[in-house]
Order: structure tokens, then sequence, then C-alpha cells
């Protein structure tokens, strides 16, 4: 072609496709071994998903026996305290279940305060299950354990026996104590049988008891030894001194547990000696010989007498003060209390049925230790044989290979040696 009478110049461009080709290759090649390692990723993923599930089963079934067992203890430690034939343990067994889901505690904290219970004298089922429910309300709405509660609320049952009013009441008269008073039901539960019995021997109320121990509390006297005080109060109007006799028959006071009943109980009896002494604390020293006593007489006399009447009228009219404070604790934490309550009660149940299948293999095997010892001698004697009777064939044929080895490796020497020595003698002829 001609443009403007000039010469037309023609470009020819070669492409060459093998670099291409080459770097498409190694492309593929990294795309195949990203690919394998990929595939070994996955691999080594699944594994260990399936080593984590194996260990959250393994986790589950020991946890759910462990469970399982620890219930069936306590199950078992109080069947000591009772006659298996008379008393319904299977109503109790089934009540700490149905227990533990309702309070948001566990069927084996549960069996250790029925256990608690009837030691402190339930005597059946029924009322063991009785004490137990309202242990749980008192826990639950006073803030401590269930042992704890079930121990507070028997030693008062104990100590007052029907005067208590049952369970239910006692339980009110713990918790109006510990709202009127600057105390806990723990701390209520720890100290009042140290002083309970003391106090009915006297004649004095179960409520006459609290609200007097409620009462020094709030004036600032630590519960343990508000008891303590209160305690030695009793005692010196149980066994007054000769000073006492004296100067009571002065004022004209019978100071004895006679004289605190017919004055209609403990406020009243010290309402009196405080009109009659006019709160003379020389006089009231002389009839309350103990530091202590006179502690707990002045104050309840003098300046708390007025708290303690008011608070001794709320506790004789208190009915369902256990269970209004138990409702006002069913809140989101105690809704996720009952939610592992019902999923540990679930794990027993299983665990149950896991140690049925476990426990006679193992006690069969406890019980012929002799022999089981014996078996697992001999089976080791056994294995330890074939092992080395394996061990042994397999040096055995070594050996053979290795003689073999050898045979065939001297006839090659020999064959050797005479090819060289032939090769010398042409050498020699080709020589000469």
């Amino acid at each position: 072609m001609d443009i403007g009478g000039s010469a037309a110049t023609e470009l020819h461009i070669k492409v060459d496709p093998r670099g291409a080709v080459h770097g498409i290759s190694r492309v593929n090649r990294s795309l195949n071994s990203l690919k394998a390692k990929a595939l070994e990723a996955n691999s080594a993923t699944k594994l260990l998903q399936k080593a984590l599930a194996f260990a959250s089963v393994t986790v589950f079934f020991t946890s759910a026996s462990r469970e399982a067992a620890l219930f069936d203890k306590s199950l078992r430690e109080v069947s000591t305290l009772v006659k298996v034939a008379s008393f319904d343990l299977g109503k109790l067994t089934e009540a700490t279940k149905a227990q533990s889901i309702a309070f948001g505690s566990t069927p084996t904290e549960q069996m250790k305060a029925a256990y608690s219970i009837i030691s402190a004298g339930a005597a059946s089922a029924s009322q063991a299950i009785d004490i137990l429910t309202y242990s749980n309300k008192l826990a639950v709405g006073g803030v401590t354990t269930i042992e704890k509660a079930a121990d507070g609320l028997t030693s008062v049952l104990n100590a007052f026996g029907d005067a208590a009013g049952g369970a239910a009441h006692t339980s009110d008269v713990f918790f109006e104590a510990m709202k009127a008073g600057k105390t806990t039901i723990e701390e209520l539960a720890f100290s009042i049988g140290l002083v309970a019995p003391t106090a009915e021997l006297a004649g004095i109320s179960m409520e006459g008891l609290f609200s007097s121990l409620s009462t020094l509390t709030k004036y600032g006297v630590r519960t343990k030894i508000a008891t303590t005080q209160i305690k030695q109060m009793i005692a010196n109007i149980i066994k007054p001194s000769e000073e006492a006799l004296k100067l009571s028959e002065r004022l004209g006071i019978e100071f004895s547990t006679s004289g605190l009943k017919a004055a209609g109980g403990l406020s009243q009896f010290l309402d009196i000696i405080q009109k009659k002494t006019g709160g003379s604390i020389e006089m009231m020293s002389k009839l309350f010989g103990s530091v202590e006593g006179l502690a707990a007489a002045g104050l309840l006399a003098g300046r708390g007498a007025k708290e303690f009447a008011k608070t001794l009228k709320v506790m004789r009219t208190a009915a369902g003060s256990t269970d209004v404070a138990f409702e006002k604790m069913k809140g989101s934490f105690f809704a996720f209390k009952q939610i592992a309550a019902v999923a540990k009660s679930a794990a027993i149940s299983f665990g149950e049925a896991l140690n049925n299948l476990l426990v006679p293999p193992i006690s069969f095997l406890i019980e012929n230790l002799d022999s089981s010892i014996r078996v697992a001698k001999m089976a080791g004697v056994a294995m330890v044989s074939y092992y080395a009777a394996f061990k042994l064939g397999k040096i055995l044929a070594a050996t053979r290979e290795i003689i073999a080895l050898e045979i065939a490796l001297g006839a090659s020497g020999k064959a050797s040696a005479l090819f060289s020595f032939s090769i010398k003698r042409a050498t020699m002829a080709v020589r000469l």
C-alpha cells in the first residue's frame, strides 16, 4: 500500500503462548495446593468437632452418674434414721425432687435438709415434707440455705412442741423477728436453740422469746449475745438469789416462773418489775444478779419496752409473712435457678438409670475381687506370652532371612572370584 508515494511498512507480531501456559499451570498448582490444605483443615475441624462432642458426652455421663450417686448417698443416710417398713421413703424422694424445682435448689440439698428434719424428730414422711416446705420458703424469703432454715425451725418446734403452732406459724414468727430487729434468719436459726428450751421451761411463749430477741438486736445487741443475755435473765427468774427473793417480797413481786406465768408473759412481768422498782438500776441488779441478765431485763423493761410490746403483738397475729416474702423473691434470678434445678433433676434421673446398669457388674467384681485379680493376672500373662511369641517369631524369621542372605552373598563372592581369575588368565594369554 502506498501512502503519499512512500512504501508501506508491515509489522508482524508473534505471540509465544508458552509463558502464559506456564503461568496458568503455576496458578492451577497453587489453587490445587490451597484446595488440598482447605480439605485438610476441614478434615481436622470435623475431627475436632467429633472429639469435642465425645468429650461433652463423656462429661455429661460422668456428671449425671456422680449427681445420682450423691443423691442416692443422701437418701441412704436418711434411711438409717427411720424404719423403712413404716416410713414412706418413696414419698419423701419424690417430694425432694419436686421441691428442688419449686424452690430452685437440687434434690441432694433437699434430701440433706430432710435428713436434718428427720434427725430432729419428724416421725413421718408427711411431717418431714411439711417442715421441709416451710424451710424452703423461709430460706428463699430470708436469704439463707435450706439446711440452716430447717435447723432453726426444728430447734423451735422441738422446744415449744404444739405451742409453737406448727411449721407455718413458726416460720412466720422467724420472719417477723428478722423484720422487726437488726438480725438475719441465719443468725436467728444459729442462736435460737441456745435459749428456746430454757424459755419454754420458764413458761415464756415462742412469740415472747422472739420478740425479746428481736428488740435487743434492734438496739444494737448482736444476735448471739442477745440470746445469752435473755438466757441469763430467764435463769435469774427460774432460780432467784436470796437477795432477789427478799427484795421481791418487800416490793410485792412474785419473782418466779409462777409469777411470770401469772402476769401473762414476759412483757407483762417485766412491766410489773419496772413499775415496782421505779426503774431503779440498783434494785434491778439485785433481782437479776448476772450482768447479762440485767442488761436484757433493763432494756426490755425500760426504753425498749414499747418496741417489745409492739413486736409481740405483731407476732401473735403473724400469718402468711413467709409466703409473702417468698412470692416477692420469685423474679428472673429465681426463674433461672428453677431452670437449673430442672436440668439437675433430669441429670439425676438419667444418672440413676446409668448407675443401675453399671453398679451390678462393678459390685460383682468387688465381691469376687480375689477371683478378678487372678483372672486379670492370667490374662496379663497370656498377653505377655502372646506378645513374646509374636516377637520371637519375627526374630526367627529375620534370622532365617539373614542366613539366607549370607549364603547368597557367599555364593556370589565365589562366583565373583572365579570370574576375576578367568579374566586374569585371559589377559595373561593375550600378553603372551
